[in-house]
């Protein structure tokens, strides 16, 4: 059985875990997006 502490700390830790998975998945999709203008840019440039 665990204490209530340990189920609140294990609670914590995954909403943590949650935050920094979805803080990752903007961060990810925000570079990509990034990259995706600048090479629009470049093509934009060319013609």
């Amino acid at each position: 059985m665990l204490s209530p502490s340990k189920l609140v700390f294990m609670r914590f830790a995954n909403i943590r875990f949650k935050i920094a998975e979805k803080i990752c998945i903007i961060y990810k999709f925000l570079i990509l997006t990034r990259q995706s203008l600048a090479s629009a840019n470049h093509v934009i440039r060319k013609h």
